[in-house]
């Protein structure tokens, strides 16, 4: 890590009063870190993938709401009927709510796994191309 930045306190009522300020002596005073106790700068890429992913995976729950229940409504439909033909049929309701919304939550948690995956994608992209890259060395000069 690097130094500690020190400062000296200076008397804020001098200063007020349209001067520079006279330095008290008091012993060195410790900055706070802006970013709060521990914070690195190294936490900044972590931080925007995290965001990324959580976004990504909270945007492929709202695109799997939008798609399964059109989607279990297609899986559900007999096909190869003459038109206008019925169905007879008998329903138990309950097994039908268990089995539509065990199919909906499943493809939220699938969206939400694929949307995470990709906002991860995206959060490493865009946290490297933040982030300075270091100079390359120049090419070591030949012997002699």
């Amino acid at each position: 890590m690097g130094p500690e930045r020190r400062c000296r306190p200076v008397d804020r009522r001098s200063r007020a009063a349209g001067g520079l300020g006279q330095e008290r002596d008091e012993p060195l005073v410790r900055r706070r870190n802006p970013a709060g106790a521990g914070a690195s700068v190294e936490w900044q890429p972590v931080k925007t993938t995290l965001i990324f992913v959580l976004l990504g995976a909270l945007a492929g729950i709202a695109v799997a709401s939008l798609v399964v229940p059109p989607a279990l409504s297609w899986y559900s439909e007999p096909g190869g009927l003459p038109k206008g033909a019925q169905i007879q049929a008998l329903v138990a309701i309950p097994e039908v709510i268990r089995y539509s919304t065990s199919k909906l939550i499943r493809g939220q948690m699938i969206g939400a796994a694929i949307g995470a995956v990709v906002g991860l994608v995206v959060g490493i992209v865009v946290a490297r191309s933040g982030r300075p890259r270091a100079a390359a060395a120049p090419p070591a000069a030949p012997p002699g």
